[in-house]
């Protein structure tokens, strides 16, 4: 039974449509030689300003006359050096929806979120910052290198109750109509220019999660188990009304559903990274991806209370944070690129929760393990292939899984298989055997980082700043994903792996090796193009993903927040004098701790 379900699952979902003919060059050329101008572009916007002047106008324009919150020239003399200073969409995308609550509201519901199961709490008072000690070595090892880095620049900080997601998954997943209606609230309020907000939005917040390791929150309620079916459910509440998670459900889970990856793909490759991250157009995920089949370890919290993250996924509105992980510095001190084994790379955890039926179908590493590592005779993939007598056509034709292998150098496997347990692990390991793969990835030219269950590859930093090139394949977003140009610092995997074969191709050629289909395949490999994307994604990593740009964005995250707590927020910032100076207002202390 589980071979059928996997043979199933690898063949439908390894294919796509045949395409026309390409003419003169390879489509992925064109990716690669766009992605430079795209990244151009963004670069302007980034780095526009080159005084503080600049700086605020560009802040003024981009926030509808908004003027930048109070420090906002502390944090600009303090980031003055970086390539990135005023390109920060993803912290005023991850705030926008809390101006529809009043600034005491935001200030008890923080606090209120420290007593729930898998958060921290950072405290800043008076300039000093502690952390909340949560008994677990890893977790408080996170929380402190928070810490350390608000530690810089705290003394510029209001007083502050910071609760800080240390679960490995998003939590805050309000509905779509709750959501919209405090969009509605903030845009009106915006537009009046009100000085003052209402204070009578209620404050109760039906709490049913747990508090620290013992299943209930401080007023003794029960929490119960949210099984994958209901996280499905309210995740589909949570995007808008008009996406196609809402609009069109993908039932069949035997085709390939074209609607789903049409607004992100040119064929079969991936075109628009930022659009693949928009799970509520892509229904089909929801069965294809172990985020959604598999059950939270913690429930999600449907009301709208600030937390703060490393990642999420569209739906969700957790505030995106910088955590630091120290063993992403570590420098890559391995062979050159040219020296490293022609082969891609990937292992993954299976994890050590039970699988069911339905993982085992949609489990986006049980699908790769499959299609790269076992393929069967009737699994079939769409690949880009020269057409037969020119060296300048190229076309899609469906191949055999064990023909494009054969070609294909993968090196694939699960890192902790004996972790696995349950009647169907057990199948699993007759299937793939019980020999653990653990590797150093860089060891390989191409590294395919996948997601885990919960959350994104734990790597990527690590193999950006590496001299591999890394294949990235998630739905997940985090505090730097805008900051990453696909096909010139990375190359894009879509989750369902429909033109792994091909991109894979593409730098690794065909040559001495066997036909497919029948006819002379040979492609000369682009191993020039590979190395250079492996070079951008090192040098722009240690321009904008070093622990500096980190503190930067969390200095500015905070500023932003600390404004949004403040009672007088609406009329306090980094003002412009009639002459030309600029003077800063200073933070309202009063009931930033109640209750404390």
């Amino acid at each position: 039974m589980l071979i059928v379900l996997l043979l199933i699952t690898a063949t439908i979902f390894a294919f796509v449509r045949p395409l026309s003919h390409f003419d003169k060059r390879h489509p992925m050329n064109d990716l690669i030689y766009e992605a430079r101008a795209i990244h151009d572009r963004w670069l302007v916007k980034a780095a526009t300003s080159k005084s503080i002047a600049i700086a605020v106008t560009t802040y003024e324009e981009r926030h509808g006359g908004r003027a930048p919150p109070p420090k906002f020239g502390e944090w600009y003399q303090y980031a003055s050096d970086s390539t990135v200073i005023d390109e920060f969409q993803q912290i005023d995308k991850d705030l926008a929806v809390f101006w529809s609550l009043p600034p005491e509201t935001l200030r008890k519901r923080a606090k209120l979120v420290t007593s729930y199961a898998g958060v921290g709490s950072i405290t800043v008072k008076d300039g000093q910052v502690t952390a909340s000690d949560l008994g677990d070595e890893a977790t408080s090892l996170e929380l402190l290198e928070l810490v350390d880095m608000i530690k810089k620049f705290s003394r510029h900080l209001p007083n502050m109750i910071l609760p800080v997601n240390l679960n490995r998954a998003p939590r805050i997943i309000p509905s779509w109509a709750d959501k919209r209606l405090r969009g509605q609230a903030y845009l009106e309020s915006m537009a009046k220019i009100i000085s003052k907000r209402s204070n009578n939005d209620s404050i109760t917040i039906t709490n049913t999660l747990g508090s620290r390791g013992i299943g209930q929150t401080d007023g003794g309620q029960q929490w119960h188990q949210t099984w994958a079916s209901d996280f499905k459910h309210l995740f589909t509440e949570a995007c808008p009304s008009s996406s196609l998670v809402k609009t069109g459900p993908h039932w069949q889970f035997g085709s390939f559903c074209s609607a789903c990856v049409k607004p992100h793909s040119r064929g079969q490759l991936m075109s628009d990274w930022a659009t693949s991250l928009d799970t509520c157009s892509q229904p089909d995920l929801s069965y294809l991806h172990s985020f959604f089949i598999t059950d939270p370890s913690l429930p999600p919290i449907q009301e709208l209370v600030p937390l703060f993250g490393s990642f999420k996924t569209t739906g969700f509105s957790d505030i995106l944070v910088p955590l630091s992980n120290s063993r992403t510095d570590e420098p890559d001190h391995g062979e050159p690129f040219s020296k490293r084994k022609d082969t891609l790379f990937w292992s993954s955890s299976v994890g050590t929760h039970a699988l069911t039926e339905q993982a085992i179908r949609g489990s986006h590493k049980l699908r790769l393990l499959h299609l790269t590592g076992n393929a069967d005779i009737r699994d079939r993939v769409t690949m880009i292939l020269p057409v037969q007598g020119s060296d300048d056509m190229f076309k899609s034709e469906s191949v055999s899984v064990l023909e494009a292998n054969r070609d294909l150098s993968f090196r694939v496997g699960i890192e902790d298989f004996p972790a696995c347990f349950g009647k169907n692990c057990d199948l699993l390991k007759q299937e793939y055997g019980v020999n653990s793969l653990v590797e150093n990835p860089l060891n390989y030219r191409y590294v395919l980082l996948t997601d885990e269950d919960d959350g994104p590859p734990a790597d990527i930093l690590k193999v950006l700043r590496s001299q591999s090139l890394p294949f990235i394949s998630t739905i997940f977003q985090t505090w730097y994903s805008d900051r990453l140009t696909p096909w010139l610092h990375f190359v894009p995997v879509d989750p369902r792996y429909q033109a792994l074969h091909t991109t894979l191709l593409y730098f690794t050629g065909t040559a001495n090796k066997a036909k497919m289909n029948n006819i002379n395949t040979y492609i000369k490999g682009r191993s020039s193009d590979a190395e250079w994307i492996a070079q951008q994604g090192q040098r722009w990593a240690s321009k904008v993903l070093q622990k500096k740009d980190m503190e930067i964005y969390l200095f500015r995250l905070l500023l932003e927040w600390g404004r949004l707590i403040d009672d007088r927020r609406d009329e306090i910032g980094y003002q412009r004098l009639a002459s030309s100076e600029y003077k800063s207002d200073e933070w309202s202390q009063l009931s930033a701790l109640e209750n404390q």
